[in-house]
Order: C-alpha cells, then sequence, then structure tokens
C-alpha cells in the first residue's frame, strides 16, 4: 500500500529530528530511542532511511528555545532542498508554542517539504485533516508545558519558603546535602572577609583588588570543583566576578526570592514585584552589615571618581558642594588667549554649581557663583599643612567653630531627632515604591518625587555625620592628633613646596567634602589612624587618575 509520500512512485529522502531538555533525558526520552522510532517510522511509510548528516540532534535545548543548532541547520538543509519530509517523534519535539510549531511548518512548506510524526502518524502536514491535527497536538504540546512551568513554579515556591536553596552555592558557602540549605565554607570564607577588608581599609579599585587576589592564587569556586578553565586558566579572578562578590547582600545574612520581575537584568526599584510576593531567607553572616555598607559607598566612589574618559584633572574634582542649595559644584576649564600686546593670558580653573534651588524651581541659587581653583587652592592647603602640623591648636580651632555654628547645644538630642527623621524618609521612600507598584503612580512622577526623596536623604545623612563629629570624646581628640603628627612626619618634605600633581594627590586622599558658602569653607577631612598611614601614603605614590575620596570605619573625621 502507498502513503502520501509515494506518489506517482517517487523515492521520498527522509529527515529525522530529535531533541531532549534535561530534564526529558531523565524520563527516558532518550535521544537513541527517539531516533530508532523515527526510523522505524520513515521505513514503514517506504521512505528513504536519511543519511547521518539528515539525522539531526539538539541534546539539552527547551521546547521554547527556537535558538538551536542542529534546528538551524535542519532549516538551512530545507532551504537547499536536500530532502523531502522531516519526521519527529512528537510534534513537541519542534516547539512546545503552537504559533512556533504553525510558523515553522509553513516555512518548510514553502520549500515543498513536509512534516510527520512518529507517534503521532494523524499528524501530517501534507494533507488538511494532518495540518488539522497538527494544530491540535501543538496546541496540547503548549498547554502541557504551561501545566509543567506551573507545577515547577509552586514547587520552587514551596522551597523558597522553606528556606532551601536553588541554585549552584555562592562563593563562601556550601548546600547542605540534607536540608539544601546554605552553610559557611570556611576555607572560601575566609577569602571573603579578605576580599572586603582590603577593598575598605586600603581603598582599592576592582582592578587592583583582582590583581592581588590573582597574585596570591586564591581558588575559585570553580577551582574547589576541581575541573580545568579552558579559558584564563586555574586561580583567574574576573573584576566583575569580585564586583558581584562585593555587592551581594548574602554575605550579610539577608537573601531575597521573587524580588524583581527580571533578576537576570540590571536590578532597578523599576523592575520590582509587589512587596507580598517577595519570599526572605536567612543565610549565615559571613560579613558584618557595617563592612559591606563600606564597601558599597567604595564601589559608588570608584565609579563617581573613575578617570574614564577625563582629559584634564581638577583639584576639586567631586568635592565640592553648595552651602546654599546642597547642589554639586562641577569644574570647567577657561582656555589661555592671547592679549591684544601679544602676551599670554593665563589659563582658569572654575567651579561653578547647577543654579538651581533645593526645591527644583526655575530660580538659580545666588551662592552658586564660580570659584577660581587657584584662590581655593591657596586656602585649602594652608589649612591642610597647619592642621598636620599643629593638630592641638587647629583641633581646637575646630571645636570652637562647631559650637558656634551648631544648630543645636545638645548635640545627642538633635542626633536622635535626626536618626527619627531619617527613618521616618525610609519609610516614605517604602511607601512611595508600593503605591507606583500598586499602579496609583505613574513612572514619571515616581520618578521626580524618588528624586526629591533621595535629595533630602543625603542632607539628613550628612547633617548626621556632622553632628557626629560635635560628639568627640578625649580618647578620640587623642588619637586624632597622633594620627596627624605621625602623618605630617611622613608628609613633611611632600607638603613644603608641592607640585600641583601632589598637591592633588594628598588633597584626594585626605578631603572627602568641602561645602561653600559665600566666603567661607567647611572642608571635612578624613584622617588615617596610624596603622594605616603606610597604606595611605603608598596611595599616594600611585598615578593620579588612581586616587579618589574614600572613608573606612578605620578612619577618623575632623572638620576645618
Amino acid at each position: 500500500m502507498k502513503t502520501e509520500y509515494q506518489k506517482n512512485n517517487k523515492i521520498i529522502r527522509a529527515a529525522t529530528y530529535v531533541r531532549v531538555s534535561s530534564d526529558e533525558q531523565v524520563k527516558g526520552y532518550s535521544l537513541t530511542f527517539q531516533k530508532e522510532e523515527n526510523i522505524e517510522a520513515i521505513k514503514k511509510d517506504g521512505a528513504m532511511p536519511p543519511e547521518e548528516k539528515h539525522i539531526y540532534i539538539d541534546d539539552g535545548y527547551t521546547g521554547i528555545n527556537g535558538n538551536r543548532p542542529a534546528l538551524q541547520m535542519m532549516i538551512e538543509a530545507a532551504k537547499r532542498k536536500e530532502f523531502d519530509v522531516i519526521y519527529v517523534w512528537k510534534i513537541d519535539r519542534l516547539f512546545r508554542n503552537t504559533k512556533l510549531v504553525l510558523n515553522l511548518v509553513d516555512d518548510l512548506a514553502t520549500y515543498g517539504i513536509g512534516v510527520k510524526s512518529a507517534l503521532e502518524p494523524f499528524c501530517d502536514s501534507s494533507n488538511p485533516i494532518g495540518r488539522y491535527m497538527f494544530t491540535m497536538m501543538a496546541a496540547g504540546a503548549e498547554m502541557e508545558h504551561a501545566n509543567i512551568n506551573e507545577r515547577t513554579q509552586h514547587g520552587k515556591i514551596r522551597a523558597m519558603k522553606e528556606g532551601k536553596w536553588l541554585a549552584p552555592a555562592p562563593y563562601g558557602y556550601l548546600i547542605n546535602e540534607g536540608t539544601k540549605k546554605l552553610e559557611i565554607n570556611r576555607n572560601e570564607a575566609k577569602w571573603v572577609k579578605k576580599f572586603f577588608e582590603w577593598f575598605i581599609d586600603e581603598r582599592l579599585t576592582l582592578y587592583q583588588l583582582q590583581q592581588r587576589v590573582n597574585s596570591l592564587n586564591v581558588p575559585t569556586k570553580f577551582d574547589n570543583t576541581g575541573r580545568i578553565k579552558t579559558k584564563n586558566g586555574k586561580y583567574f579572578w574576573a573584576k566583575r566576578t569580585l564586583g558581584r562578590l562585593l555587592s551581594s547582600e548574602l554575605y550579610i545574612g539577608v537573601h531575597t526570592y521573587r524580588k524583581y520581575k527580571n533578576p537576570s537584568r540590571v536590578k532597578n526599584d523599576l523592575d520590582l514585584r509587589p512587596k507580598e510576593e517577595w519570599i526572605e531567607i536567612s543565610i549565615p553572616t559571613i560579613v558584618s552589615k557595617e563592612s559591606f555598607e563600606l564597601a558599597q559607598k567604595q564601589l559608588r566612589l570608584n565609579k563617581e571618581n573613575s578617570p574614564r574618559r577625563t582629559f584634564r584633572f581638577y583639584m576639586f574634582a567631586k568635592k565640592l558642594r553648595c552651602g546654599v542649595c546642597g547642589g554639586r559644584m562641577h569644574a570647567y576649564y577657561v582656555a589661555p588667549k592671547i592679549r591684544k600686546d601679544g602676551t599670554r593670558k593665563e589659563d582658569y580653573k572654575f567651579y561653578g554649581g547647577s543654579w538651581l534651588t533645593r526645591t527644583s524651581t526655575n530660580q538659580r541659587c545666588d551662592n552658586c557663583v564660580n570659584y577660581n581653583e587657584s584662590q581655593l587652592e591657596v586656602s585649602v592647603w594652608d589649612g591642610i599643612v597647619e592642621l598636620l602640623s599643629h593638630p592641638e591648636t587647629m583641633i581646637k580651632k575646630c571645636e570652637k567653630y562647631r559650637r558656634r555654628n551648631s544648630k543645636s547645644s545638645d548635640y545627642r538630642l538633635f542626633l536622635e531627632e535626626l536618626d527619627k527623621k531619617e527613618v521616618y524618609l525610609k519609610n516614605k521612600e517604602e511607601k512611595l515604591l508600593n503605591t507606583y507598584l500598586e499602579g496609583d503612580l505613574s513612572k514619571e512622577l515616581y520618578k521626580k518625587k524618588l528624586s526629591e526623596l533621595e535629595q533630602e536623604k543625603t542632607e539628613v545623612s550628612g547633617e548626621i555625620r556632622r553632628i557626629n563629629q560635635f560628639i568627640l570624646s578625649d580618647e578620640e581628640r587623642l588619637k586624632r592628633i597622633a594620627s596627624a603628627k605621625a602623618l605630617y612626619k611622613k608628609l613633611s618634605k611632600r607638603l613644603l613646596g608641592a607640585t600641583y600633581e601632589e598637591k592633588c594627590k594628598v588633597i584626594g586622599a585626605l578631603i572627602e567634602n568641602i561645602t561653600l558658602n559665600g566666603n567661607d569653607a567647611e572642608v571635612e577631612i578624613n584622617l588615617p589612624v596610624k596603622a594605616l598611614i603606610p597604606q595611605f601614603t603608598a596611595q599616594l605614590d600611585r598615578p593620579l587618575v588612581s586616587v579618589g575620596i574614600k572613608e573606612n570605619s578605620l578612619w577618623g573625621k575632623g572638620r576645618l
């Protein structure tokens, strides 16, 4: 008996396509089994068994992924009309999506090529009834895929709520085979602590941290599995890997499942799920919350101070703020000009503000005038030299200034009020986010209100930092005096007759922020403790582009 594919005694050339995903292999849908079933159906229909090159196999690919190497090779061969019909074990081997299956069958039909199922012989694209059954079976495969996903998702959510870890163990942890929960891997955890310690205390960039870690042959997670890397070799850490490690909340014992709609994308508040869908689990802590926050600040400052696309250096770049509107002062350059008499006019570097008030109106801030760098340089540099050479006198002057300009005589009471306001602003930000996620706020309005909140939070955190400086114990005062003296002893030769580049390095490393208000300048200075002075002086020996403003818990702060 002749089949549809044997009309007019024409020899029908067959090809076969087989596919399994990783979980289907376990269920018994093996590649060999599918291939044998397909070839058996080809012989039964009287078609020519496929050549080896026309047996297309995709191992480990899901039915919703159209970017499969063997499938694409088969489509290219179909365009060249190297066969007449394609056999699959089941329709869902092509796709688990009705639209994609029918589109593929239509495309193949334009090349004169049919599709047939070995297990579902009624699915035959060469006749109307077969095409109807094709549609039905493809829709069934899509529904089955949706049901599998739903059951899998429910199982994952249940495991999440039980605190189980559903991915490979991150660096510093291992998975308990019994509970499926994370436990600390002591051999790796000691390195995690070191990474945070070096990054914060020595104020390294990610590149500098990478160079140190790779020079010490610290084993990666991949190395600890005993497998061999095909790229970069053993003990190689990428900058991006270290950056992800330093920014992961896992190491402070916090992990939230289902927080973002698309976890693989860059994380931002606009991609958050509603908070009731979040699933928080507890994880053993490796680093303290304080160290983690300092590492985040270090990452942010590294990004801000990156020398990328920098053509000209400024002594006070990214350090100046307006004391009225709170905006950052931006640096700009006035090129030298030739006077009428032929002499060359000196070039200038200036700093100017954003010209907007804190309420973001069109009114200009009168305090955001142009400040000449050379004038700032004389005042600030002389202040630094005076502080380091005569710390006792300068610290007394600082305390006198604080008492005269403080908003409250009771520093601790004022600090409590600011702490309460900080909590209030945090809750307000959370309510704003929930309002946006519920759809009661547009994206543009949310961004505007969030920006206003961020500015207010910055002002409050800055005021808290200022007040903490007012509360200075005798012990802290003596430590700062000792640090200043030790630092002056190391830098005395550099300070006297320093070049512009040397001044940039010292100011970049010592000064965190300068607030300008008319003719007054309030300078916030970081003084390293004696234990960190060797690292500090080593930082000044680096190229100018790598010097930035940093802060950590081992550094004391003073104000001029």
